[in-house]
Formats: structure tokens, sequence, C-alpha cells
């Protein structure tokens, strides 16, 4: 349980509980009443896992060892000749980084 006094779910029990909440014949709020939970949280849930987006990090599968690149060695880019260079690191999840020099 967390600090706030309230359980923490994975992805896999949500997507149990959205199984368990078609099953039951039961309207969404009905449902989340009956079983203790926000329905707010409930339809947030239900939204990433059809988009197949778990919010927790240990959710989604490591990156590729081959795609991970763990120096990039900004040191010869320091000589007079490079006087501007831009350095972009695809993050995942539609994150760039873009650094640039002039």
């Amino acid at each position: 349980m967390a600090e706030n006094g309230r359980r923490q779910r994975g992805a896999q029990e949500w997507g149990e509980l959205l199984r368990q909440q078609r099953a039951s014949g039961l309207p969404v709020p009905a449902f989340c009443r009956r079983e203790g939970i926000s329905a707010w949280t409930f339809y947030g849930w239900r939204s990433r896992l059809r988009a197949g987006r778990p919010r927790r990090a240990e959710s989604r599968p490591p990156a590729p060892a081959a795609e991970v690149t763990p120096f990039i060695d900004l040191g010869a880019l320091s000589t007079p000749a490079a006087q501007r260079w831009e350095v972009r690191v695809d993050l995942g999840g539609g994150i760039v980084s873009h650094l640039v020099r002039s």
C-alpha cells in the first residue's frame, strides 16, 4: 500500500479489473463504487491500456542494447574548427533532447 493509504496497482491488475467490469455488465461508475476504486482512475487506465502505454516505467520493455549509447564524447567538438555543433537525442515516448552550440 502507498504512503497515502491507497493501494498501488500495476498495468496487469488494471487489465484484470477492466475485464471484470466488462464481464459484470455494470456501468463503470457502479463497478467502481462496488470495487472501491476511482472511476477517473479506471477511465485513465482503460485509455492507457487501450493505447498500449502503461504509466509505470517498469511495465515497459527495456530498450534494445544496440540502441543505447551510454556516452557521447563532445571533447573533439571544442576545437576552433568546430564552432557550431548540434546533438539530437531521441529519448523515446516522443521526447527529443536537442542541444546546439553556435
